[in-house]
């Protein structure tokens, strides 16, 4: 199996489990990928990128007044990076 076919499978595999999104947050793709999300957060503080497909970020203030980070990840760029693994 060549690696773009690889990439096509897992885009599908993707879109069946969130049809009509092409982006996900940190909850959808820890579960593509098979994560937990507290090995995401130890990943994000680690600063351990090549372990995560990538992303963009930023950082939003919630209505409570605290910061959180909103973490987005494109589904080709997830499918490119399980496909290598």
């Amino acid at each position: 199996m060549t690696n773009s076919e690889k990439v096509k499978m897992i885009i599908n595999e993707i879109k069946a489990m969130y049809p009509n999104k092409m982006v996900l947050n940190a909850t959808q793709m820890t579960r593509t990928i098979g994560i937990s999300l507290r090995t995401f957060s130890r990943i994000i503080m680690a600063e351990e990128w090549s372990k995560l497909p990538p992303f963009k970020s930023e950082e939003v203030k919630r209505k409570d007044g605290m910061k959180s980070t909103k973490y987005q990840f494109n589904i080709f760029d997830i499918a490119e990076f399980l496909s290598k693994k």
